[in-house]
């Protein structure tokens, strides 16, 4: 399976001045913007938020949700027969923008870290929402991922 990625440099510079001056939290990474893929198998998941047999994980702790709804990502592409790199693009749905910053963001650096070989990261949506499904719910993930 092919997979190109696509990367605006003047785009990315202005994302790194902007979250930046605005974001005292924000790391700066390298993202694609767009990722092109050619062959192989296609999953597309639902949002996964962190929920176990006793309800909510984490009440309060975007960190732990965080890390509970990536394991569930993680876990669902392994089951379907791909790896955490085949992931091409993730939305991020959040409750919370100061959590958001302090507590998920480090938690999904710390995520891809752990889970990634090659380093690199997929597309990646954050959008902050009034509410998710559950009053405890914080974060919810999705993704898509191709491999052969």
């Amino acid at each position: 399976m092919e997979k190109h990625r696509i990367v605006l440099p003047d785009i990315e510079q202005f994302y790194a001045r902007t979250l930046h001056a605005d974001i005292p939290e924000y790391k700066p990474i390298r993202i694609a913007h767009a990722i092109v893929t050619k062959g192989g198998k296609t999953l597309r998941m639902s949002g996964f938020p962190a929920i176990g047999p006793n309800g909510i994980i984490g009440k309060g702790d975007m960190r732990v949700q965080a890390l509970q709804a990536l394991e569930y990502v993680k876990r669902t592409i392994e089951a379907a027969g791909g790896s955490w790199d085949d992931i091409v693009h993730m939305t991020f749905f959040f409750a919370d923008r100061e959590k958001w910053h302090r507590e998920a963001i480090p938690a999904r650096v710390e995520f891809f870290q752990k889970h990634s070989k090659t380093g690199e990261l997929p597309c990646i949506t954050s959008i902050g929402v009034a509410s998710l499904m559950h009053p405890d719910m914080l974060i919810e993930v999705e993704a898509t991922a191709v491999w052969e």
